[in-house]
């Protein structure tokens, strides 16, 4: 889920990464000063725990410059945490 905002002369990406089908609902708090303004999520549990990874990119870095590149990047994001890196380490005793 992604959400973009102006505040001040910033455009702010707002992205919520939670595995697929747990994300219930969510409400976007809106405030007229855009500094105090949210994103809340309502998201399933499993065994009482919750994943979530929640983040913001800012149109001034240069990294993203429009909403496409910000979701491209939110979905790369939640691609390499479906496929993350798995290393074993093997001790031997001397």
């Amino acid at each position: 889920m992604t959400k973009i905002v102006l505040v001040r002369d910033l455009e702010l990406g707002i992205g919520i990464v939670v595995p697929q089908k747990a994300m219930v609902g969510h409400e976007h708090y809106v405030t007229y000063r855009k500094v105090e303004s949210n994103l809340y999520t309502q998201i399933k549990t499993e065994n009482e725990n919750v994943i979530n990874y929640a983040g913001f990119g800012c149109k001034k870095s240069s990294r993203f410059n429009n909403k496409k590149e910000w979701e491209a990047y939110l979905t790369t994001f939640s691609g390499c945490l479906r496929n993350s890196l798995q290393v074993t380490v093997k001790l031997s005793m001397i």
